[in-house]
């Protein structure tokens, strides 16, 4: 009974250790991630309209740290993409195809963001402002828009299957085509 007992607490710890590892390395990524896009940010690769490739370069980095983040860490990095301006109108990084899915992005604020062909299934965007966002395309199937502020945020070709959203909030959005959330 007590070599059983030592067997599975010995799981336990590695299980635990492993779980702390990974914690680890997703903070080591955005760690990284954040350095670099400041880098690139503070020597003005960014923002300049002729430099594609620091575009495509920061877009790729994007893409692949957010593969490997929880949802609290790709909302820290939504974040940092919005308040330095590099999805707002005329974005310099282009996140269709990005997945920000499960995100935590309760109360972000994300007014005129460009996030159009995005993936938000399952995020959380409780009383977060989406005011004048680009929205096309994207995915929120089962996210969780309750208090959202959505004021001309363009919904155009979006799937809101089975999401959370006041309708009122909704009747405020463009929704052409969307695919809306049955009516409860």
């Amino acid at each position: 009974m007590l070599a059983i007992a030592a067997w599975w607490l010995d799981g336990s710890r590695k299980a635990s250790e492993l779980r702390v590892e990974a914690d680890r390395q997703r903070q080591k990524t955005l760690d990284d991630y954040l350095e670099s896009m400041t880098q690139m940010l503070v020597q003005e690769k960014l923002p300049g309209k002729k430099l594609d490739a620091a575009r495509g370069i920061a877009r790729s980095r994007t893409l692949a740290a957010l593969r490997s983040l929880d949802g609290g860490r790709k909302a820290q990095i939504l974040q940092f993409l919005h308040e330095t301006g590099l999805i707002g109108p005329d974005p310099v990084v282009q996140l269709n195809g990005a997945d920000f899915s499960n995100a935590e992005l309760d109360e972000a604020v994300l007014r005129r963001a460009e996030l159009r062909g995005v993936h938000f299934e399952g995020a959380s965007l409780k009383n977060s402002t989406l005011i004048e966002a680009d929205l096309r395309g994207s995915d929120f199937s089962r996210a969780d828009l309750t208090g959202a502020t959505l004021k001309l945020a363009n919904f155009t070709q979006a799937i809101l299957r089975d999401a959370i959203v006041d309708s009122d909030a909704l009747a405020l959005a463009i929704t052409e085509q969307a695919v809306l959330p049955k009516r409860r």
